[in-house]
């Protein structure tokens, strides 16, 4: 929970504007969290978040069904095969647009991406 929190906070400083931490300060926000930025993230639309690791249904739950879908393979998860999907969602909440990938393994959110510069 602390580390979504931190995560979370982060996030919304670096949206509002705030610089970006220097490496040492990142390299501490990461040891202190324990993940990294490159797996993983998280999606802010107004006052709703999302957070790799969180359920399908809670992201839809929160944001409602996707822009689209799109199977993107199968993965094996102990003795089981999962699909693979890539959601797309647009938050229209801001003066611009943000676009984000949301990949789902199983029905687990594994990485969240933002793709910058959505007109």
């Amino acid at each position: 929970m602390m580390r979504k929190l931190l995560l979370a906070l982060l996030t919304i400083s670096l949206l509002l504007g705030g610089d970006a931490p220097s490496l040492r300060q990142d390299i501490k926000f990461r040891s202190l969290v324990g993940t990294s930025f490159a797996a993983g993230g998280a999606m802010i639309c107004g006052p709703k978040i999302i957070h790799a690791g969180d359920s399908q249904y809670l992201l839809i739950a929160r944001f409602g069904k996707p822009e689209s879908r799109e199977f993107v393979g199968v993965a094996q998860i102990g003795d089981a095969c999962v699909k693979a999907e890539e959601w797309l969602y647009v938050c229209r909440q801001y003066a611009k647009p943000k676009m984000y990938v949301i990949r789902i393994v199983g029905t687990t959110i594994s990485s969240i991406r933002w793709l910058p510069d959505v007109q």
